[in-house]
């Protein structure tokens, strides 16, 4: 049922590959090549008469995809080396026999050097995760989540995150249990990064939410704040790889471009969906959907 010609002819709809998703053509000489595609439904007075597939050899594209995420994964593992003796000696300079001999300005400039150190240890992780989810190291190990629990022993880490960027923050659950399949680790990547984007895109003074909700094929769990907003023209381009909106690149966030990118990628590894509905000026709101039974996916093959 997951083959999207199957999917074209029942939901009467045109199917198109996802950014992330793996498809291949087994070739008459049992080679594997990948592909994009698009499957659009034949109808003639309401009733179906086929679908029609248009296949595209991506296998450039992915070759060199492949050559960058590998570029990008030896350069933060360099990067990693001296970074790591340039925060030791910062340590030493922080401890109170050594900052005793330090003037205030001095302290300043080391509180500074600390908070551009801890921005550049997380770029760099997280073009490392970029990498390997790209390379197919990382996969989702699929367990059974008791996903109110979930949310609400990660209720606290956000609401901290919230209350030291002094913007209100509230979550909505349901009271009874409810089980899903899912990645624990990967869904935690995934809202921690639309909750901090909340936060870090949010004036003081706003407000940020996270709802769960479920219906009978999955559930949701929304992140809605009244930031910045994305500007209409640009919402397409949102989920794509080092993407920073023209509105938020003047603000002094840290943002790497990575995080939603990432965030959809983990999503649909997992069997879902990260969409958004956003107005410049007024706020998003990003909801995950994640279905009822065993999340997670495997190649495809046709």
């Amino acid at each position: 049922d997951d083959h999207p010609m199957i999917r074209a002819l029942k939901e009467r709809k045109i199917q198109n590959a996802s950014a992330n998703e793996h498809m291949n053509v087994i070739c008459k000489d049992d080679t594997l090549v990948p592909i994009n595609y698009v499957v659009t439904p034949l109808l003639e007075d309401g009733k179906v008469l086929g679908a029609v597939a248009v296949m595209q050899d991506v296998t450039e594209e992915r070759r060199v995809d492949y050559i960058k995420s590998e570029f990008i994964s030896l350069a933060s593992h360099q990067l990693r080396t001296p970074l790591s003796t340039f925060q030791w000696y910062l340590e030493l300079f922080s401890t109170d026999e050594t900052a005793k001999e330090f003037t205030n300005i001095q302290k300043d400039s080391i509180r500074e050097m600390e908070r551009a150190s801890k921005r550049m240890t997380d770029l760099i992780e997280t073009l490392l995760h970029a990498a390997r989810l790209e390379g197919g190291v990382i996969s989702p190990k699929i367990q059974k989540v008791e996903i109110v629990g979930f949310l609400n022993d990660i209720a606290s880490e956000f609401r901290s995150i919230a209350k030291d960027a002094q913007i209100p923050c509230s979550i909505s659950i349901p009271q009874e249990p409810l089980e899903i399949e899912t990645d624990p680790i990967l869904l935690h990547v995934v809202l921690q990064n639309l909750f901090s984007n909340a936060v870090k895109y949010t004036k003081e003074g706003g407000k940020v939410s996270i709802t769960l909700e479920k219906n009978k094929e999955a559930i949701t769990i929304s992140v809605k704040d009244t930031g910045m907003g994305i500007p209409k023209d640009e919402q397409p381009r949102i989920f794509e790889r080092l993407f920073r909106a023209r509105n938020v690149q003047t603000v002094d966030t840290g943002g790497s471009g990575l995080g939603l990118y990432i965030s959809k990628m983990v999503a649909e590894n997992m069997g879902g969906e990260l969409s958004f509905v956003s107005e410049e000026g007024k706020g998003t709101t990003f909801t995950l959907a994640l279905p009822v039974g065993r999340s997670g996916k495997e190649e495809k093959k046709v």
